[in-house]
């Protein structure tokens, strides 16, 4: 039973139905004071779990693991330290499932309060009275504080079970160095993976992506690109997620030759079955170099190909081909996307639009938006107005077609139009169209 204590007068509450169990002798169990041990040490009141847990063993009622996990606590928040221990090693001794005993652990550390030299103190005297835990239960415990999240606490029972020669297992030790480059500790991670290497784990390709997209993902891709090296190192095969995140990476960082070079390697890697995520990646990543040729070589042949491609293909493709000025491709491949009855989707008429409207063809942009794209069934995104009026703003002569996109908002979308602040009517530029 879990009580949640929300004010002084729950706790008296809880203290007065006690002191009535005690006064119609009724026999309290060991459930009874679990409840009241648990709501003190929530208090911080250590005396009185520690009373309620004489009183229970006086009254012979024997104590289970939660019992201990409250107990415990109290008795290293009281500096009784050997006490705890003792009680410690009885609670390992019951015959528990590893499941049970991982929670039951965690709860004993939540119990101190997130005190990390209370737990440091406790946890060396695990380490020098050498109790021996099962090392699913460090594993699970390390994970739990990697989530909760709490690194300084997770690294102190993670350095207890390393001296007393344990060993974390793949997932506890992808957890840990994904939270710490999450944490924008980037060297600190490095590190991490060098030293626990050096225990003689075996890391397999999903922990050794992971890493790697989480460097990604954090802009690191310097460090990404490291991780790629020590995996081939340790040949251990990339499959085609571990090429996607490193070659987002390298599209991020602008990096054309290490774009090239992946690029490479993913098509002499006859073990790896490449999907359309892959090639949306490269697309994207030549796109961002400013090499349009190779996103349009790449587009060409995936259409003419078995492989079918979906709604980012088409976005990268448009938007790769807006920024490269290819006028001619932006209209032929919208036109073969109608041909072939491809289901688009708002954002790819949003990049349609501003494909157009980055080469000055307002009149077939604004066409799309009032006309094609309504009556396909969409309402337009504030984003693609915005954008497509921002390009409208730098032609003086196009300034009647700026206005009447404005008035068209203002007249379909009145919801969209207050979005936007167009609800305040302006008089009109005069200009040509």
């Amino acid at each position: 039973m879990r009580v949640n204590l929300r004010s002084n007068e729950h706790i008296k509450k809880i203290a007065d139905l006690y002191d009535e169990v005690i006064r119609n002798d009724i026999e309290p169990n060991v459930a009874t004071f679990n409840i009241l041990m648990e709501m003190w040490i929530k208090e911080g009141d250590i005396n009185k779990v520690s009373g309620l847990y004489q009183q229970m063993l006086d009254k012979g009622i024997r104590p289970n693991s939660v019992t201990f996990s409250i107990v415990i606590p109290a008795q290293v928040i009281s500096g009784k330290t050997d006490q705890a221990l003792e009680l410690l090693q009885k609670m390992i001794s019951m015959e528990e499932s590893l499941e049970h005993k991982s929670r039951i652990f965690y709860k004993l550390f939540q119990n101190l309060k997130g005190d990390l030299a209370l737990t440091k103190n406790f946890l060396q005297g695990i380490v020098d009275h050498k109790i021996n835990i099962d090392h699913k239960i460090y594993n699970d415990l390390i994970n739990a504080y990697v989530k909760k999240p709490d690194l300084n606490g997770a690294f102190e029972i993670y350095n207890a079970f390393i001296n007393q020669g344990g060993m974390i297992d793949v997932i506890t030790f992808t957890n840990m160095i994904k939270a710490i480059i999450q944490a924008d500790k980037a060297e600190e991670a490095m590190q991490f993976y060098y030293e626990v290497k050096q225990t003689g784990i075996q890391l397999d390709t999903q922990a050794y992506t992971i890493m790697l997209d989480t460097f990604v993902k954090m802009r690191r891709t310097a460090e990404a690109q490291r991780i790629f090296v020590e995996m081939r190192r340790s040949k251990v095969k990339p499959n085609v997620i571990t090429y996607t995140s490193l070659i987002t990476g390298l599209g991020q960082a602008y990096n054309y030759d290490g774009v090239r070079n992946v690029h490479n390697l993913v098509r002499m890697d006859l073990n790896v079955e490449l999907d359309i995520g892959i090639y949306n990646a490269l697309m994207d990543a030549y796109n961002r170099c400013g090499h349009i040729h190779q996103v349009l070589l790449i587009w060409d042949l995936l259409i003419i190909g078995e492989l079918p491609i979906d709604n980012s293909t088409v976005s990268i493709i448009l938007d790769s081909c807006g920024y490269g000025r290819v006028i001619h491709r932006i209209l032929n491949i919208w036109k073969y996307l109608h041909d072939k009855k491809f289901p688009l989707n708002l954002n790819n008429y949003h990049s349609y639009i501003e494909a157009l409207a980055r080469n000055q063809l307002f009149d077939e942009a604004k066409n799309v938006l009032m006309n094609e794209l309504k009556n396909k069934g969409f309402k337009p995104e504030a984003k693609t107005i915005r954008s497509l009026l921002n390009f409208l703003h730098d032609v003086p002569k196009k300034s009647r077609c700026e206005y009447e996109i404005i008035e068209w908002v203002r007249n379909e979308y009145p919801d969209l139009a207050k979005e936007m602040k167009f609800t305040e009517r302006k008089s009109s530029k005069k200009g040509g169209d």
